[in-house]
């Protein structure tokens, strides 16, 4: 199962405070496997690394791809067997928490799915 954490204000305000949060379980997580993914303004944030290197409107190809690989969710961290997940919120950020059992991938169509982009980061 998969937990969804947003942490923003009413206009989407950037001068919310960072707060660091703890996620506890009511079930052991024991023997599965934890992933967390974060999506703000410091990480996967093609947006941010577009503006940093000063591209144009007229992308070149090898710019397209990386910003593309900026743009796909990577795991920030993954652990096996935690009872809590300590996280650090900044103004506007959104976490995908991931819990499995051990082993386990996400398939689709028999296929890992490493297909998640990150369109636009405030």
């Amino acid at each position: 199962y998969s937990v969804l954490l947003t942490y923003c204000g009413e206009k989407f305000s950037e001068d919310l405070p960072e707060k660091e949060e703890t996620i506890s379980f009511e079930e052991s997580l024991v023997g599965k496997s934890v992933t967390v993914y974060c999506i703000d303004k410091n990480t996967t944030n093609p947006y941010r690394l577009y503006k940093k290197n000063g591209y144009s409107d007229n992308l070149t190809d090898e710019q397209i791809k990386i910003l593309r690989e900026e743009g796909k969710i990577k795991p920030v961290v993954v652990f096996n067997a935690e009872e809590e997940i300590k996280l650090k919120l900044t103004a506007n950020c959104t976490y995908l928490i991931e819990v499995k059992e051990s082993g386990k991938n996400k398939f689709i169509n028999g296929k890992k799915d490493s297909r998640i982009y990150c369109l636009f980061s405030f």
